[in-house]
């Protein structure tokens, strides 16, 4: 009875220290903050001239994981979408519904919400890449007065003041292969010229559920499809070979490994085991593949989880264009 007791207060106590906050950060959102370069180079350009590093959204410097999530218990400040205007808080203005000029870019999906309101995206460790998550709406008052809300990686989602209401605090769970929150405010295009800031505690909540790495899981092919024909060069070398690879993102991946081999070879073409995007592309100025050697052309690729490879994925073939195809028409590149 005493050991059941015991068990008992240790399973209470671990669930009551589950509702307290794993960490707090206070951060600051310039208007100026675009939420679709999260996660890109320096140098990335966005919808109407915005750059990367100078309008990217605001990384939380928090290690985020699966079966956590995130609270907002203060915002303050106020933004607006050019020199002037007027300036609204988190929620944005109300009467003021948009989305991004772009849509997707830079493999984040697009959002409706109100201008000047607080949005964030959740990324994994890599650069943002793979099949474009579908766009969430929140121009109803009941969608932005959500209590747990579930994005996928790289879908951009509406915060808000970070309230369902009065008296009740919004959840933002982090999604399978997220580590990092980056956030921003909602605009059109060109956030080069929003003005204001918000001030943002964020607080992380929850325990992370450590996936272990299925063996069987690898990444799903998406192009080339079997019996695509793929570019080749000319004779002369005044062009060469261009071919694009893509696969569907693995969760936790932190790296693929793609192997690409000709019809007869003993040796691949591509062997290249530390790719970081769900896509891969092969360009070579001057060189192409000569006749006999076009069709049966193989491909598959695998990803690295937790430190583990997963299977390959099942191989897909293609071939490649007569040599000279493009030379006859004139075309170079």
């Amino acid at each position: 009875m005493k050991l059941f007791i015991q068990i008992y207060l240790l399973v209470f106590a671990i669930l009551c220290l589950a509702t307290y906050s794993n960490a707090q950060i206070t951060i600051q959102v310039p208007g100026a903050s675009n939420p679709w370069p999260a996660g890109m180079p320096e140098g990335t350009t966005a919808e109407a001239g915005d750059r990367a590093p100078a309008q990217s959204p605001v990384l939380v410097p928090l290690k985020l994981a699966v079966g956590q999530w995130l609270e907002f218990s203060r915002i303050a400040g106020s933004v607006s979408h050019g020199p002037g205007l007027r300036g609204f808080g988190a929620e944005g203005d109300l009467k003021h519904i948009v989305w991004h000029a772009a849509h997707a870019e830079h493999s984040k999906s697009d959002v409706v919400a109100p201008v000047n309101s607080l949005v964030g995206v959740f990324l994994g460790e890599t650069f943002p890449a793979g099949v474009t998550p579908v766009r969430l709406d929140f121009s109803a008052p009941a969608a932005r007065a959500y209590t747990e809300l579930h994005p996928v990686l790289r879908q951009t989602f509406f915060i808000g003041d970070g309230m369902a209401d009065a008296n009740q605090r919004q959840r933002m769970y982090v999604p399978q292969g997220a580590t990092r929150l980056f956030l921003g405010t909602m605009d059109g295009f060109g956030w080069v010229e929003n003005q204001g800031a918000f001030t943002v505690t964020v607080e992380l909540f929850g325990t992370p559920i450590l996936l272990i790495a299925d063996k069987s899981a690898g990444p799903e092919l998406i192009s080339p499809k079997n019996g695509d024909v793929l570019d080749n060069g000319c004779q002369d070398r005044k062009n060469g070979i261009l071919h694009a690879f893509e696969w569907s993102e693995v969760p936790g991946a932190q790296r693929y490994h793609l192997y690409v081999k000709g019809p007869s070879a003993r040796i691949p073409v591509i062997d290249d085991s530390n790719i970081t995007t769900t896509g891969y592309t092969r360009w070579e100025q001057g060189s192409y593949i000569v006749i006999g050697n076009g069709k049966g052309w193989t491909w598959k690729v695998r990803a690295m989880v937790q430190g583990q490879w997963t299977d390959w994925s099942s191989d897909r073939t293609f071939d490649v264009e007569p040599v000279d195809t493009d030379c006859r028409s004139g075309a170079t590149r």
